[in-house]
């Protein structure tokens, strides 16, 4: 993934998943799914399928 679009994802996660545990911290458990995204994000499991072009 090129590194602006991932800089643009990973934003755009961690803005939806505090909203989530905005609207539902008691059963929101944010350090989970923080924890899940950012170990897909360092496998190279995010992303469009298949990569942009150019």
């Amino acid at each position: 993934m090129v590194g602006e679009a991932a800089a643009l994802e990973l934003i755009a996660f961690l803005e939806g998943a505090l909203t989530v545990w905005l609207l539902d911290p008691e059963t929101t458990d944010l350090r989970a799914m923080y924890a899940r995204y950012l170990s897909s994000f360092q496998n190279g499991d995010t992303g469009p399928d298949p990569a942009p072009s150019g």
